[in-house]
């Protein structure tokens, strides 16, 4: 079974003009085409903060499975500075076709 995931992270890093850029990458290596992702990032007191919103549909049922994957998958140097998430799991209905049965 699917589930739609609705996802916010926070990453924080010391300022660098290409961490966005990293973080971007690997959100879109990890989960291709199955997520939308909007990435906005500002810098505060020599911090470089990326907060992102995400939607996409997986087969992740819980937040250990989801955190589980990123962990194994996403570069340490990204992984390692998430400061905060949020994650959502919807299990999918069954669609139909259009028509009642």
């Amino acid at each position: 079974m699917g589930y739609d995931i609705l996802v916010q992270l926070c990453f924080i890093n010391k300022v660098d003009d290409t961490f966005q850029g990293r973080v971007e990458h690997e959100l879109f290596q990890l989960f291709s085409d199955k997520f939308t992702w909007l990435v906005e990032g500002k810098e505060e007191e020599g911090l470089h903060i990326i907060t992102v919103d995400g939607r996409g549909i997986g087969e992740w049922a819980n937040e250990e499975q989801y955190i589980a994957y990123m962990e194994q998958k996403m570069d340490n140097g990204i992984f390692n500075c998430i400061y905060g998430y949020r994650l959502s799991f919807y299990a999918q209905k069954n669609k139909c076709c259009g028509r009642y049965a």
